[in-house]
């Protein structure tokens, strides 16, 4: 079974460069475990994270390859989080 839901994303456009945008109340804390990483959101968060995902896959995006955003408690995560660096390759 599939279910449909729909995120908008602000598009891209280069005299603004990369725009995000964020839901309401959104959490989203990056923390090392002795098994790895994790990603830890509340369902804002996760959306949201969801919606800078697709913000960096549209195809108009005409940035150099490799390009990156980094998130970190300054201006996404929680306190005491990691920075999370995401990365589009191609």
């Amino acid at each position: 079974m599939t279910m449909d839901m729909t995120i908008d994303v602000i598009e891209y456009d280069n005299r603004r460069g990369l725009e995000f945008a964020w839901d309401n109340s959104f959490s989203i804390a990056v923390v090392q475990r002795s098994h790895g990483v994790e990603i830890v959101a509340n369902r804002a968060g996760l959306i949201s994270l969801a919606r800078v995902l697709l913000t960096m896959a549209q195809d108009s995006i005409d940035l150099p390859r490799p390009f990156d955003i980094e998130l970190d408690e300054s201006n996404a995560l929680e306190d005491d989080s990691l920075p999370l660096r995401l990365i589009r390759t191609d």
